[in-house]
């Protein structure tokens, strides 16, 4: 039978709809919820202030190392991965 072959036209062999491209399970939603929350988190920045550029600071949480770089779009030295918690 024809229909046993056919596949519907809104899922694509991997399980993901078309549309959005979502996951149709549970664990793949929450996996993909997490990944997009840790991407946006990495896309967060801090602008150093000025003379801060060449100090090196690290997070009062983790401990981990965070470097400056210059953003050539915005012409501006940041803390990238940082925000700032007062």
């Amino acid at each position: 039978d024809t229909q046993d072959w056919a596949h519907d036209r809104y899922t694509d062999v991997k399980g993901k709809s078309t549309e959005g491209h979502r996951p149709l399970n549970a664990k793949a939603a929450v996996v993909a919820e997490l990944d997009k929350r840790d991407a946006d988190l990495r896309a967060l920045f801090i602008v150093v202030p000025p003379g801060d550029e060449a100090k090196p600071i690290s997070c009062s949480i983790c401990k981990e190392t965070i470097k400056s770089e210059f953003l050539d779009d915005d012409k501006d030295w940041v803390w990238k991965n940082a925000i700032l918690r007062e």
